[in-house]
């Protein structure tokens, strides 16, 4: 198994508080480049990390967009 990076947007209205559908970005060999893909997306240089038991998110949330990008490890076969 291979450690990758996830990077997917998923609709998200402050306004209403609704969530809506999750999109696939890319998956990506390094953290820093999903990262900076995401960045290059949302318009935003800085992403926000969340720490879910051992697992570490990077998320971006753009307002303008109505959308937040989330980056998260997986394990996937070589």
């Amino acid at each position: 198994m291979m450690k990758m990076y996830l990077a997917y947007s998923t609709e998200y209205s402050d306004e209403t508080k609704e969530v809506g559908s999750t999109a696939p970005i890319g998956v990506f060999k390094t953290r820093k480049k999903a990262i900076s893909v995401i960045q290059d997306l949302s318009q935003i240089d800085h992403a926000m990390q969340f720490k879910s038991g051992g697992n570490v998110e990077d998320f971006i949330y753009n307002n303008a967009q109505e959308l937040i990008y989330t980056v998260t490890q997986v394990e996937v076969e070589e």
